[in-house]
């Protein structure tokens, strides 16, 4: 049993979605203030030293209030500015400091700035939390101990429900760039047989570039759906039959659980984060191991030829996520409580 003690989280973070899933799975049994949220992400040679600077006064005016006999942690979302801001405070002040590492914070780094910074910042934490084994294996390269894979993180919607026909075969969700490789499931058109309906859920750089793809399909229906407000994803998603995901890397694979909430069959091209959903997590998704259109196309005509079936194993998958759901809380209370007793 774990010991029970008052404790105060500060939550650094600037992803709106992911941080107020986050914000909400650790308010259920912590006091968590949540700072960063007012500004955008984007942060550039302009604004990140007034972010910087308006982080580091909420803490200080954190610490000042501090009630006598609790204990703190600052919990850092993202290993970003907001980390080494994290990190001077705990030199002046002492507050442990927990980093979860999400994916683009890590994977892919090549510029040897970033590289220099997270080899000087990652020894200086007190823990870092990993949600994938490939962001993993990266972080234990510069820091050996304290170092976790956790669950996903996923806070069950209160959607809105949708009984009417199916009216998209596929659908893919995602920022329309060049890691997404939306390109991909358009490209699988000409290997599919005529007459499939595509969605694509997500704004971009690539957006005429996917367009003109688009167009080229002459013998399917492919629909670029543009940003629409998060409510209205879950809408979309129970419109579709399957859900493909084709990304190059993912760190949280947010909209992969979003499907499986919403009981779709799941086809992923292979990834890091694929390998943990199945073989950590036991998820059942059709994978497609080599990046080809062709295998693509032929992953979607058989899940819609035995749609029945693989509908089952996406019921399967929805009950493993909310197992998973539960597993996550009680490990992170285990993972708090051992960092704030030490």
């Amino acid at each position: 049993m774990l010991e029970s003690k008052p404790l105060k989280i500060v939550l650094l973070s600037r992803l709106k979605v992911h941080g107020e899933v986050f914000y909400e799975k650790l308010s259920k049994r912590h006091k968590v203030f949540w700072v960063g949220w007012r500004f955008p992400y984007s942060l550039n040679f302009f604004n990140a030293p007034f972010l910087m600077l308006y982080e580091f006064f909420y803490l200080a005016h954190f610490h000042e209030t501090k009630s006598r006999g609790q204990t703190s942690i600052i919990f850092v979302h993202f290993i970003s500015f907001d980390a080494l801001v994290a990190v001077l405070f705990k030199k002046v002040c002492g507050h442990k400091v927990i980093l979860y590492a999400i994916g683009s914070d890590v994977l892919g780094i090549r510029n040897a700035v970033q590289q220099r910074f997270l080899k000087w910042l990652l020894p200086k934490v007190d823990q870092v939390l990993c949600i994938n084994g490939d962001i993993e294996n990266q972080i234990r390269k510069i820091r050996n101990n304290g170092v976790v894979t956790i669950p996903p993180t996923f806070l069950e919607p209160n959607m809105e429900v949708y009984n009417g026909e199916k009216e998209y075969d596929a659908i893919s969700m995602g920022q329309l760039t060049t890691l997404k490789m939306h390109s991909m499931l358009i490209h699988s058109c000409q290997y599919m047989k005529y007459g499939k309906t595509l969605a694509i859920v997500g704004d971009g750089p690539c957006k005429d570039y996917l367009t003109s793809l688009a167009k080229e399909c002459q013998n399917h229906k492919i629909l670029l759906l543009g940003n629409i407000q998060h409510e209205k994803v879950w809408v979309e998603l129970q419109k579709a039959r399957i859900y493909v995901h084709t990304s190059l890397r993912e760190g949280i694979p947010a909209s992969i659980l979003e499907a499986i909430w919403c009981e779709l069959p799941i086809i992923a091209v292979k990834a890091s984060y694929t390998e943990d959903l199945t073989n950590l997590y036991g998820f059942k998704i059709f994978i497609v191991h080599e990046r080809s259109s062709r295998l693509l196309a032929v992953a979607i005509e058989e899940v819609l030829r035995n749609y029945g079936s693989y509908r089952q194993m996406a019921k399967l998958n929805k009950k493993l996520l909310r197992d998973l759901t539960d597993e996550w809380d009680y490990k992170i209370e285990r993972i708090l409580y051992r960092t704030y007793s030490n």
